[in-house]
């Protein structure tokens, strides 16, 4: 049976980066990749949503992460967003904090998302940052051709969520220089199967180190960089169970 190896977005972005750097550090655990404050901010907005009793206590003595779940529940309102959990049989069906995993192939791709807000033929998909974003076209161009915001929409569509046509993701920025900036990006068929070709072929590269590294600096050469896939270690990931 083949191994399977873990990728996220951060390690889409790494490799894209500097593929040399990339193989270097396949013994790390590469989990840490958010600041501590977006840690922080997401673990506490998590909290609140689920109403944890003392969640509201323990905002009132640190005001900077208060400021930024009000900033969020601000932005909720603006765009009449139901950010808690309901029984309306109206109202969209909420997941909160849920990890999907995708399998293509040999590798086993994951995204968290903060809030997934699921119709019966829609879904709107949310990830909250303490990120500064900007809303400018070319700025909102740029994002939407990331990897994390291409692989948030593509592993939600192959997932059996909803059809491409269908899902929206929405990034809501609760940084403290503005007064909440939101960036919806859509998704469509030509982009999911654009996304499925381009990770075939990354993934094609992560499998031949010499070829990916065309270049290689005086940290060391290529070939001693020629990993197989199944020697690679497995990246630490979080398991986490949809919470409601």
């Amino acid at each position: 049976m083949s191994p399977i190896f873990l990728i996220q977005a951060s390690d889409l972005e790494a490799f894209e980066r500097d593929p040399t750097e990339f193989f270097l550090q396949q013994s790390i655990d590469r989990e840490g990749h958010e600041s501590r404050q977006e840690a922080e901010f997401h673990l506490v907005m998590r909290q609140f949503l689920m109403e944890i009793p003392g969640c509201e206590h323990f905002l009132r003595r640190n005001p900077v992460l208060q400021k930024q779940v009000l900033r969020a529940i601000a932005i909720a309102e603006t765009h009449r967003v139901n950010l808690f959990a309901t029984n309306n049989p109206n109202q969209p069906v909420r997941r909160l904090h849920e990890q999907i995993w995708v399998r293509i192939g040999e590798v086993l791709i994951s995204h968290t998302y903060d809030l997934i807000l699921h119709c019966e033929q829609s879904a709107n998909m949310i990830d909250w940052t303490t990120n500064a974003i900007d809303n400018q076209p070319l700025s909102v161009f740029a994002l939407g051709k990331s990897w994390k915001t291409r692989l948030a929409r593509f592993l939600f569509a192959e997932s059996g969520g909803c059809e491409p046509d269908s899902i929206t993701l929405s990034i809501w920025s609760v940084h403290d220089d503005s007064p909440g900036t939101v960036v919806t990006l859509s998704w469509d068929a030509e982009q999911h199967e654009k996304m499925r070709t381009d990770l075939e072929q990354t993934f094609g590269k992560m499998k031949n180190p010499e070829k990916a590294v065309s270049k290689p600096d005086n940290r060391a050469s290529a070939a001693e960089y020629r990993i197989k896939l199944d020697e690679i270690p497995e990246i630490s990931v979080c398991r986490r169970e949809p919470q409601e």
